[in-house]
């Protein structure tokens, strides 16, 4: 089906004459009727019907216009697309855990995108096995995780040094003096998977109380709502919530018997001399 005869088509439907059509697409009468006529005989019915003082779509006209407004909006589109990647050079497929991005990657991202354009960035967010399993089969060239990875050929570089610490609602109990591991243990805790990153062998104990009885959520971004609304405890990432705390939505509270954990990231890449990666590389040790 003739894309310009389509397009021709959606014009003529919203401007209704044959004479500004023409002009507006800068051609003559008679091929915008042309152009109708094919797609007509490829359809094998009539779309518009003259009259005096313009034209009207037949019923059949009317239901072909919405599917010819999408295929030239995604003409359009793919022109974009591929506009954009012969205008980039480089291109870049990274990965990120959720929280990991949602506290540091995107801001990272933004910048560098401001300072190179040329590079065309794609991004996957998955839990750190199935990225790491992306890294080795060559899908992503670079990824941000909280697990470290031991492997020749493969570089660990530590990436951002954050803390997990203990918050809730204010309109719960906030205990402002802080709390010992076994009052910890008492509360109704929110499990999630982050912590293991952390101090495994404490936090095995503190979720060994109620907290095995009361929710479990895989994403550590993803207990913020839950937590907000003053559905129980969690440790969550400091840097998210940073200014929900500031703005009185969320409130810490202290650890008695311990420093308050300690989460490092880690961004994993193949040693390689790709210039995209390594300019993203030099990017995250200056920023």
């Amino acid at each position: 089906m003739n894309s310009e005869a389509i397009k021709t088509f959606v014009a003529l439907a919203e401007i209704g004459s044959y004479t500004k059509t023409a002009q507006k697409l800068n051609l003559t009468q008679s091929a915008v009727s042309k152009r109708i006529k094919e797609l007509e005989t490829e359809l094998n019915t009539p779309l518009v019907f003259r009259e005096q003082k313009g034209i009207r779509l037949t019923s059949a006209g009317r239901t072909f216009l919405g599917y010819a407004q999408s295929m030239v909006e995604l003409a359009d589109a793919a022109r974009r697309d591929v506009a954009v990647q012969i205008d980039r050079e480089e291109h870049l497929n990274i990965g990120s855990v959720d929280t990991l991005f949602d506290s540091h990657v995107s801001s990272l991202l933004r910048g560098f995108q401001k300072a190179h354009p040329e590079i065309l960035v794609k991004v996957t967010l998955d839990h750190s096995q199935n990225l790491l399993n992306f890294l080795y089969d060559g899908t992503l060239d670079l990824c941000f995780t909280y697990r470290r990875f031991s492997e020749n050929n493969y570089e660990c570089i530590p990436f951002v040094t954050d803390h997990l610490i203990l918050v809730t609602s204010p309109v719960n109990e906030i205990y402002p003096e802080g709390l010992s591991d076994q009052q910890i243990m008492e509360l109704p805790l929110i499990h999630e998977n982050l912590s293991c990153m952390s101090d495994r062998a404490w936090f095995e104990k503190i979720y060994s109380g109620r907290a095995r009885h009361f929710l479990d959520i895989g994403t550590n971004s993803k207990l913020v709502p839950f937590l907000k609304k003053g559905v129980g405890y969690g440790f969550v990432v400091e840097s998210l919530i940073q200014e929900d705390i500031y703005r009185g939505e969320l409130a810490d509270i202290p650890l008695l018997d311990r420093q308050v954990p300690e989460l490092q990231s880690y961004i994993i890449c193949r040693k390689s001399e790709a210039p995209a990666k390594n300019t993203l590389l030099d990017f995250c040790k200056k920023n």
